[in-house]
């Protein structure tokens, strides 16, 4: 063979492709008449071209013309003598007919017109009788022609976009279609007999006004996508089992009130999107859908889960975020290669032991329960990146403590987020999150007064450190698939910083070595340097609030306090205590400790400390002493 064989043009310089997209072009270029004998494929989209020129029609071996993105007002008749033209790319134009010369080409299989004002389809678009692929998105067309049946040959019809708002039953006639797009119209319904659509593979339905899906459509047995998201539908048809290929259904933003019996006949069924219906129960059948790797539950009325869901062995994405879950039964350890749970919103008290088998478990998300604390099998989630307890958690990841369910004595974990507070709201704990500028420290002698009879000048206020709000960008929940949730990073680097976080608890023993009581003296001498350099700062803001001249002379006033907290041989020091420095939350420049959790209120009278909101210790010694004999040094 001929060294120069391959090469895709002649001594002549005449060439059978040219490709000259986004050129600024505003006519055709000169070599598209040089090689107009031997040219077969053309590219000059997102050009500035207004005009299609005759010489262009002389081109009579051009299989494939794109002028998408340009300008062009109109077709001329000349296009018919392209009889060997076979992809058509006119999107993104300002069309708003084709001249009827193009039933002369009888070999064109591709007719993109998307982007264009037509409000019509051409007449002569029906008569190209060999379109396999026809796309009209966003055309502002109103109906499709009653004889689009004429189009036999057609495979892929998108209408997306429009202003639909009835079919003609003989669109049910295209026996070879395979990808139907209605989507984003005004359909009231569908035809009666979908069905006839026997090689469909691929319907969209999404964001119409349907009332009801057709039972006819469960005779597609090659179906293979179902999107009737975002409509008005109540129901599915009782016999949707029989789509056995089905491989994805979304059903979201409808008024669905159960999911048909049938649904477990859906072996190969891979993602399930059920979101925001009304759906108050699942059926234990969805534990048979052994390939389904992602379902979506969110924004329902779910109170409880079957325990078949510990069928889905393939699982890895399981949202049921908004729902009315009190419980999580335990054979959610069945999924085993769950990686994504979130059960935010919900109510729930507890957790399963059995959650600790989830070992490819790599989110969790638990915001907004009313959890007490979590099962000790935590520990065991090796891949977990991200546990979030809180919408005010700075890091995917907080350190835990061990402690001990006062009914049932079992291991649990807990954590300066736990317990969550609607649990501290029903326990009568839960406090607004907000804090005044005035001081939230209160002694035993003061229990009886109100806040607004206390003086803003009785000691320096550094700032109570709340968990800081996450600056991370939200995805929103509908922008994909899995939008809402939030991506981690699979390194590890980050492990060794997240243990050096961990918090010292005032529910802990101290060592030998009395390392609480040095923490405490450590704390003192370094607020001590703390408040030469934020002295001046502080006068001017507390909390960010900008303060009055003469309140700011009251602020940079100090007054050291020591707090004594006697603990009880059983119950502890009842209390957790966050903050500090290497701590978290934390907020800069400020060491302070704050109380995180109250397990026994009874210690605090003890102590002549009253719990309101989260008490600020800053700048001031703690001091600890066992109950018993042997006492501790302040």
């Amino acid at each position: 063979m001929p060294i120069f064989s391959c090469v895709p043009f002649t001594c002549s310089g005449r060439v059978d492709v040219i490709e000259k997209r986004q050129c600024n072009l505003h006519e055709l270029p000169a070599e598209v008449e040089r090689s107009a004998s031997c040219l077969e494929e053309l590219y000059l989209d997102c050009n500035q071209i207004c005009e299609i020129p005759e010489g262009l029609c002389r081109c009579k071996k051009l299989r494939s013309l794109s002028l998408g993105q340009n300008k062009i007002l109109r077709v001329p008749p000349a296009i018919g003598s392209l009889i060997a033209l076979e992809e058509l790319h006119l999107e993104d134009n300002e069309l708003s007919d084709l001249p009827e010369e193009l039933v002369k080409c009888s070999n064109l299989k591709i007719l993109d017109l998307r982007l264009n004002l037509l409000t019509r389809l051409p007449d002569v678009v029906t008569r190209l009788s060999s379109l396999t692929h026809l796309y009209l998105f966003e055309t502002s067309l109103t109906q499709l022609p009653p004889d689009i049946d004429q189009l036999q040959n057609l495979r892929s019809l998108d209408v997306r976009e429009n202003q639909l708002r009835i079919l003609p039953p003989a669109i049910c006639q295209l026996k070879h279609l395979r990808e139907l797009d209605l989507g984003r119209n005004e359909l009231s319904h569908l035809p009666l007999n979908m069905g006839s659509l026997e090689v469909l593979e691929d319907l969209y339905v999404d964001h119409n006004v349907l009332s009801a899906v057709p039972d006819s459509l469960t005779s597609c047995g090659h179906l293979r996508t179902l999107d009737v998201s975002q409509n008005d539908l109540t129901a599915l048809p009782k016999e949707i089992g029989d789509l056995e290929q089905l491989c994805e259904l979304s059903i979201a933003e409808n008024r669905i009130a159960a999911l048909p019996n049938s649904i477990g006949r859906l072996k190969n069924l891979v993602t399930l999107k059920a979101d925001s219906n009304a759906l108050t129960e699942l059926v234990p059948t969805i534990g048979e859908c052994s390939s389904l790797l992602e379902l979506y539950l969110f924004n329902n009325q779910l109170t409880t889960l079957p325990a078949t869901i510990g069928g889905l062995k393939e699982l890895s994405v399981l949202s049921i975020d908004e729902n009315q879950l009190e419980e999580i039964p335990s054979a959610i350890g069945g999924c085993s290669k769950l990686s994504i749970l979130t059960l935010r919103g919900n109510r729930l008290r507890e957790l399963p032991l059995e959650v600790g088998r989830l070992a490819n478990l790599r989110v969790l998300d638990l915001c907004d329960n009313i959890l007490a604390f979590l099962p000790f099998t935590i520990n065991v989630l090796f891949n977990l990146r991200a546990l979030w307890l809180s919408v005010d958690q700075t890091s995917p990841l907080v350190p835990f403590e061990s402690a001990q369910d006062p009914v049932t004595r079992v291991k649990v974990l807990t954590t300066y987020l736990l317990p969550q507070g609607k649990c501290q709201e029903e326990a009568g704990l839960m406090h607004p999150r907000r804090v005044s500028a005035g001081v939230s420290v209160r002694f035993g002698s003061e229990e009886g007064a109100s806040d607004e009879d206390e003086s803003v000048g009785h000691f320096e206020r550094k700032g109570t450190p709340h968990p800081k709000t996450r600056s991370r960008a939200v995805t929103p929940r509908r922008q994909s698939i899995d939008g809402h949730f939030i991506p981690h990073s699979d390194s590890n680097d980050n492990s060794d910083s997240t243990l050096s976080l961990r918090r010292k608890s005032a529910g802990d023993v101290p060592n030998s070595d009395g390392s609480i009581f040095q923490r405490s003296s450590q704390i003192e001498s370094e607020n001590s340097e703390y408040r030469s350099k934020a002295h001046h700062s502080e006068a001017e803001e507390v909390n960010g609030v900008k303060m009055p001249k003469s309140i700011m002379r009251n602020v940079s006033s100090t007054s050291r306090c020591h707090i004594t907290i006697v603990r009880d041989a059983i119950s502890g020091f009842g209390l957790s205590l966050a903050g500090g420095r290497d701590s978290e939350p934390f907020k800069v420049n400020d060491t302070g400790l704050f109380i995180s959790r109250v397990v026994d209120r009874r210690t605090f009278r003890s102590s002549r400390i009253a719990c309101r909101r989260q008490n600020t210790f800053c700048e001031r010694r703690l001091s600890c002493r066992r109950a018993s004999s042997c006492g501790l040094p302040k």
